[in-house]
């Protein structure tokens, strides 16, 4: 999610490489870094579907993830997830 807003962790532009980038770019478009980007992403119904969307569990641990993100960046966050296993 973070990947797809066309910046890395030090602020520098990446080339996003997804066959939906004109979708998720309108998608992200306007929104704020955060619960309002996870909000926006996951209204992509070709990627989400329907019902995980409305699945407030998944939308739970999507936007904590995403959190932890932003807050940690993405080394420390997957050390993190990765040691839950």
């Amino acid at each position: 999610m973070r990947y797809v807003g066309g910046k890395d962790e030090q602020g520098q532009a990446i080339e996003v490489c997804d066959p939906l980038l004109p979708v998720i770019q309108a998608a992200v478009q306007g929104s704020a870094e955060g619960p309002e980007r996870v909000k926006a992403l996951l209204g992509i119904e070709a990627i989400f579907g329907k019902e995980l969307p409305e699945d407030a569990v998944f939308v739970d641990a999507v936007m904590s993830a995403y959190s932890t993100l932003l807050a940690k960046g993405a080394k420390a966050t997957v050390a993190q997830y990765a040691a839950a296993l």
